[in-house]
Formats: structure tokens, C-alpha cells, sequence
């Protein structure tokens, strides 16, 4: 009952009281969410691997620096949502692709 009711409380606070939609898919058994950032479509790291859709979001919604979530289960993966990232939430690595986009040293 505890967990139901921060449940209730938390969206409670998403929803600014109800004020805005909520809604929510339940995961299945083994499902993983992996969180990614791009920066001008390019990810640098362990999200390399999904820089093809890094790249595509970016030439459909041209969000310079974007997070993206994934839900993966088994050998699907599925985009769960997008949102813009602050230049402080980058990594040193995402920070130095930028740098370099900034200084024309990449060309995307």
C-alpha cells in the first residue's frame, strides 16, 4: 500500500495537481531503460551503438543537445522519450564534441 501511495504522490507532482496528462506503459519482465545523450546527432561512448538513431531524431526534431531514453527488451529497442539536455548534464566527452562542432573541427 506504501509504494502505491508514493505512487499517487508522485504523480501528483508530475501533473502539478492533475494540471497536465499523465501516463505510463508497465515494462515487461527483463526490460532495461538506457538513458543517452547526442549532441548535434553525433553520441560519443557506450552510446555509440545507437548513433543511427541519434541521428535521425536529430534530422527530424533538430535538437541540438537532446537525452534520449530506450527501453530494450530482448533485441528490440524502443524510444521511450526525448527531452533537451543542459550543457552542465554533459560528459567531458559530449562536451568535447560540442566543442569541436562550435569550433567547425566536425562537420556534421
Amino acid at each position: 500500500m506504501q509504494d502505491n501511495e508514493q505512487a499517487k504522490d508522485v504523480v501528483k507532482h508530475i501533473t502539478n495537481k492533475g494540471k497536465y496528462p499523465f501516463c505510463y506503459q508497465k515494462l515487461g519482465d527483463g526490460a532495461t531503460i538506457h538513458t543517452c545523450t547526442a549532441v548535434f546527432g553525433r553520441t560519443t561512448g557506450s552510446c555509440a551503438v545507437i548513433g543511427g538513431y541519434a541521428k535521425m531524431i536529430y534530422d527530424l526534431f533538430a535538437i541540438p543537445l537532446v537525452s534520449m531514453v530506450f527501453v530494450k527488451t530482448g533485441k528490440e529497442l524502443a524510444l521511450s522519450s526525448l527531452a533537451p539536455t543542459r550543457y552542465t548534464h554533459l560528459t567531458v566527452q559530449e562536451r568535447d564534441l560540442l566543442a569541436a562542432y562550435r569550433d567547425e573541427q566536425e562537420f556534421l
